[in-house]
């Protein structure tokens, strides 16, 4: 009897163990799948942030690529900028130093010009002088002759009256001798004509 009793405590134990065992197992089915249904919503979402991991790693590089070639365009056009501006520069400063050798040219061809009409307006005033020196003589030399002319005119006017009287009433007239300085100035004209 004790031994069936005992028996039957073992079997009731044992049920007992194999029902928690089997809400155990059944709860551990149950939270498997949970974990199983997770584990493939994890993995969906792992998926999915791979898949836009990648869309991201390709939108970068090609931002990055298009930035790149963006940079370069830029720097070529700054390049070709400060070429085109290094050669305006340069052709700015040539049509400078053109401008400033003309200048120079100009000012020494003006200074050769002023050089020469200062020397012809020199001569012109020399000969000016000389003229006027010369038209001085001519005026002395011609008031000379015109008062030679009246002396000779009275001279003339005595001979004629002269020959008018007797013959033996004649007195004979003095040769006519050109004056010395008739001869001085005829002279002095001459040098200034050479």
């Amino acid at each position: 009897e004790r031994l069936r009793l005992m028996a039957e405590t073992k079997v009731l134990a044992l049920e007992e163990a194999l029902q928690a065992e089997r809400i155990r197992r059944e709860g551990a089915e149950k939270t498997q799948e949970v974990q199983l249904s997770d584990i493939a919503s994890l993995k969906e979402a792992l998926n999915d942030c791979r898949v836009s991991l990648e869309q991201q790693t390709q939108a970068r590089a090609q931002a990055e690529a298009r930035f790149s070639g963006d940079l370069a365009d830029e720097r070529l056009a700054r390049q070709k900028e400060a070429e085109q501006f290094h050669s305006e520069i340069n052709f700015a400063k040539m049509q400078i130093e053109t401008a400033r050798q003309a200048e120079r040219e100009l000012r020494e061809q003006l200074k050769t010009e002023r050089a020469q009409k200062d020397g012809e307006l020199s001569s012109y005033r020399q000969r000016a002088n000389s003229g006027a020196d010369a038209l001085a003589v001519l005026r002395l030399e011609f008031a000379e002759l015109k008062g030679s002319h009246a002396g000779m005119v009275m001279r003339c006017t005595e001979l004629q009256s002269l020959l008018k009287e007797p013959l033996k009433q004649r007195v004979r007239p003095a040769p006519l001798r050109p004056a010395a300085r008739t001869v001085r100035n005829n002279a002095a004209v001459n040098r200034l004509r050479k």
